[in-house]
C-alpha cells in the first residue's frame, strides 16, 4: 500500500475515506474516517523490507493486491477510480523499484 495520499474526504467530500496515519518511519495506521482499521508495519509500504522477511522465510514469490478496505465500492465512480489509480501506481512503483530480473520472481501483482 503506499504509505501516503491525499485527503480523499476534502478532495471528493465523503466522510469515512481510508488515510493513513503514519506512527513512525516503520508503523502506520489505515484509519477510515477516525475509526483505526488495521496497524501496519513497513512490510506494507517498503519492498526491500518485505523481501529481506520473504527471503527469512523462505518465500519465493509474494501477490500483492489493494488491501480490502482501500476497495471502496461504496465510494463515487471518480473517487473509487482515482483511489485505484494510487493504488496501481504505487503497485508499479513496488514493481519498478526491483531489479527486472527480481520483478516477476518476486512479486505478482493482482
Amino acid at each position: 500500500m503506499p504509505p501516503r495520499w491525499e485527503d480523499f474526504a476534502a478532495r471528493f467530500g465523503v466522510a469515512g475515506w481510508p488515510w493513513v496515519r503514519q506512527e513512525d518511519a516503520c508503523r502506520a495506521t489505515i484509519m477510515l474516517g477516525e475509526r483505526e482499521i488495521r496497524r501496519v508495519t513497513d512490510q506494507c509500504f517498503a519492498p526491500q523490507r518485505r523481501i529481506a522477511d520473504m527471503d527469512a522465510e523462505d518465500v519465493a514469490r509474494q501477490l500483492i493486491s489493494p488491501i480490502p478496505v482501500h476497495f471502496c465500492y461504496w465510494g463515487s465512480p471518480e473517487a473509487t477510480s482515482e483511489f485505484a489509480r494510487v493504488q496501481n501506481d504505487f503497485t508499479a512503483i513496488v514493481l519498478g523499484c526491483l531489479e527486472p530480473v527480481d520483478i516477476h520472481r518476486r512479486f505478482r501483482a493482482i
